[in-house]
């Protein structure tokens, strides 16, 4: 039975509660914390994130989820470590507009098929964020500000 919650900021409140399918954000929460919807899989939309106060998605916060698409989510300075590690199902990246983004967050999205603009202001692209995203076809993204690609993971 699909459930609309309301996310106040607390530790894993829903992973793993596969019937959350929206989410709205109480006033004054700017982060969403460690594995807060990891295993989410009827959460499959995340463009509630446009106009939120939402400024850090934590580590693991969304992975495994079954997010199809990921935009709107300029106002997200930081991505933590795998915080979209393992959504199977998410196909699209548009309007990322991070700071900082922890290594392997989009890895193992095996069919993301397109991204759509790279934060200005990331000059590196982690390591294993693209790791095993094997539907990748489209990337439209101006990387002409990227210094390196890799690293340490952590």
């Amino acid at each position: 039975m699909p459930k609309a919650v309301v996310y106040e900021g607390t530790y894993q409140e829903w992973a793993m509660d596969e019937e959350v399918t929206d989410v709205t954000f109480a006033g004054g929460v700017n982060k969403i914390k460690y594995q807060a919807f990891t295993c989410c899989k009827g959460l499959t939309n995340l463009s509630f994130l446009k106009g939120s106060a939402i400024t850090t998605v934590g580590m693991h916060a969304f992975a495994g989820s079954g997010i199809i698409t990921l935009q709107w989510m300029e106002g997200v300075r930081k991505i933590g470590i795998a915080a979209f590690e393992q959504c199977m199902d998410l196909r699209t990246i548009e309007g990322l507009g991070c700071e900082e983004m922890g290594g392997s967050c989009f890895a193992c999205c095996t069919l993301l098929q397109s991204m759509k603009g790279w934060p200005a202001s990331m000059t590196v692209i982690p390591g294993g964020t693209f790791r095993h995203c094997t539907g990748m076809t489209t990337v439209d993204c101006d990387l002409s500000h990227v210094t390196s690609i890799g690293g340490d993971v952590h």
